[in-house]
């Protein structure tokens, strides 16, 4: 059964591995592709969006030009807060670069819990065969 939620949402905050990026954690090994349907959605949505990542920025921006996807307005990566995922800093400064209140967006990660406790709504995403 789906559930509709009815929220206030002026931006997306994304988890990269296992949401939007599927493969091998190293960008140029190969087999890096976009998860289904990311790539869609990414260009479907104004420039309220982010990623956080536990990885480094290059890394990631790899990543997401060899799985063809866009390059988000922010990027959080592991070294920009003090305590990384599942801790929900990364998603807490990504608001903050957005300049959007943490309670208007919507975390989209692959772990349940992460950015919750921060305030911020959270979406765990599971998939079939993921």
């Amino acid at each position: 059964m789906t559930e509709y939620i009815d929220v206030a949402c002026l931006a997306v905050l994304f988890d990269c591995d296992g949401v939007l990026v599927e493969g091998p954690g190293v960008a140029g090994a190969g087999g890096v592709k976009s998860a289904p349907g990311a790539l869609e959605l990414l260009v479907s949505l104004p420039d309220n969006w982010a990623v956080v990542t536990s990885g480094s920025s290059a890394l990631l921006r790899a990543r997401m030009d060899e799985a063809g996807l866009p390059v988000p307005p922010v990027v959080v990566a592991g070294g920009d807060v003090e305590r990384g995922k599942p801790a929900p800093d990364g998603y807490l400064e990504a608001a903050r670069r957005l300049g959007i209140a943490v309670t208007e967006c919507v975390v989209v990660d692959g772990g349940v819990g992460c950015g919750g406790s921060g305030g911020v709504g959270g979406e765990g995403v599971a998939r079939a065969g993921g």
